[in-house]
């Protein structure tokens, strides 16, 4: 699955290159499930609230590290709030469902490899639509 990736990487890289402009001037935002739910674990959130996760940036680094936990743990184990750096504070992640929680690990991986791809260190996540994340442009 991941060469896969590799090779859609490949031409998001080749696209961006071919492009006049420069990306770092953007804020990227990221919208839908996988990044919301990475924001919701990463901050240790008890359940998923919507308004705690709108805006908060994440990082490749971050996104990496979520996928190594959800990927070594049984499915009720307790994750650390990465974001904070401080694993001791524990929270549930009991609302997750079990197709959500299979998918996380490789989704992680995905978002993180599009940012280094695209050469920027964090995006912001949009509990929103897409048409919302344009408007935390403006």
């Amino acid at each position: 699955m991941r060469a896969g990736l590799d090779l859609h990487l490949d031409r998001v890289q080749q696209f961006i290159a071919s492009q006049p402009f420069a990306l770092d001037a953007y804020q990227i935002i990221l919208a839908g499930g996988t990044a919301t739910t990475a924001i919701a674990l990463l901050k240790g959130l008890a359940s998923y609230d919507g308004a705690a996760v709108h805006g908060s940036a994440v990082s490749a680094q971050d996104l990496l590290s979520l996928a190594k936990q959800l990927e070594h743990r049984p499915c009720n184990a307790r994750i650390g709030s990465v974001l904070s750096r401080d694993l001791s504070c524990i929270a549930s992640d009991n609302w997750l469902s079990e197709a959500r929680r299979a998918t996380m690990p490789v989704g992680c991986v995905a978002l993180a490899k599009i940012l280094e791809c695209i050469g920027v260190e964090d995006a912001k996540v949009s509990d929103r639509d897409l048409l919302d994340a344009i408007l935390m442009q403006l």
